[in-house]
This record gives C-alpha cells, sequence and structure tokens, in this order.
C-alpha cells in the first residue's frame, strides 16, 4: 500500500519543487487548503507552531530552523496523538516500537495525559535539497495518520478481546 502510494506521489503531474523555505501563513494556507480545520497561530519559545484538526483529529505543526524576518523555515513537524486509555504505559511503548520497526515516513511516542496514555504520531519534513512543503507532504501524513488511526484502534480492540478471554470461566 505505501509503495503503491509514493508511486502515485511520483507520477503525478508538478512542476518541479526547489527547495523554499516556508513561513507560517503559507504553511497554515497549505494545511487549510489539504482540510485542516479550526487552524490556530502561535509561537513557542520563538518558533511558529500551527494547531488545528485533520479528520476531526487536533494535531500540531511546529516550524523550525527558521530566519529572516518573515521567519521562513526549512523544517515542518506534524505531529498528532490519539488517546489509548485502554493501553497501560507499557503497552502504550510496546505498540510505538513495534510501529517504529516497520518502515514508515513518521515514527510514533508515547505520551502521559492527564486521562491516560495517548499514543502520538510525528512526520517530519526537511525542506532541503528539491522539496517544498505542500500537498503532497501533508497528503502522505494524512495516510500515515490514517494508518496509524486504526492500528490504534486495532491494538485497543485487541487488548480488550485478549481481557475477555483472560476472565472468562471454563
Amino acid at each position: 500500500m505505501r509503495c503503491l502510494t509514493v508511486l502515485l506521489l511520483c507520477l503525478l503531474p508538478c512542476a518541479a519543487a526547489t527547495a523554499a523555505p516556508v513561513t507560517m501563513i503559507e504553511a497554515k494556507d497549505a494545511l487549510a487548503s489539504a482540510g485542516g480545520e479550526a487552524l490556530n497561530l502561535a509561537y513557542d519559545e520563538g518558533s511558529p507552531v500551527i494547531t488545528g484538526e485533520m479528520e476531526e483529529v487536533p494535531f500540531e505543526a511546529r516550524l523550525s530552523d527558521c530566519e529572516g524576518a518573515y521567519l521562513a523555515c526549512t523544517r515542518v513537524a506534524l505531529t498528532a496523538c490519539l488517546p489509548a486509555q485502554s493501553l497501560s504505559r507499557i503497552e502504550a511503548l510496546e505498540f510505538a516500537n513495534d510501529w517504529n520497526m516497520a518502515s514508515r515516513l513518521s515514527f510514533a511516542f508515547a505520551r502521559d495525559d492527564w486521562f491516560g496514555q495517548s499514543a502520538c504520531l510525528k512526520y517530519t519534513e526537511s525542506l532541503l535539497g528539491e522539496a517544498a512543503f505542500g500537498a503532497d507532504d501533508i497528503f502522505l501524513w494524512r495516510l500515515e495518520l490514517e494508518d496509524f488511526r486504526l492500528a490504534v484502534e486495532d491494538s485497543a480492540a485487541g487488548l480488550l478481546a485478549s481481557a475477555d478471554l483472560d476472565t472468562e470461566t471454563p
């Protein structure tokens, strides 16, 4: 599935992209064009941060390696965390490790939240070389995010099913 997606992206007609830093407003516009909703702009320790929702999943886009008056940045990190209350801390870490062991475009990590565990996905795009932040990057991140969301749901469902089997009486 992943190879097919990458192949399709390579075959899409598009102009040759050149390395171009992205500003917060350009990144916000690209996210909005790709379906991002409730987009908010902020700065965290001088770095531009965009928060919002993509297909009802809250996310954060953190821009870094910025310079100039308009803070043109050469790195964009998209992060989304999904609740995984049914997972223990160890199970959440094992889930993230299993995700990261597979050949992926992103990486996962577990986080403690006030309501329990969260499973988080981070996709980082460096805009050095032959890349420009835009629809292709957001499309790949959305594919990864959907796969991740399904994997989190499957993991939680598998744990519930095994717990039911453990509690059955002969």
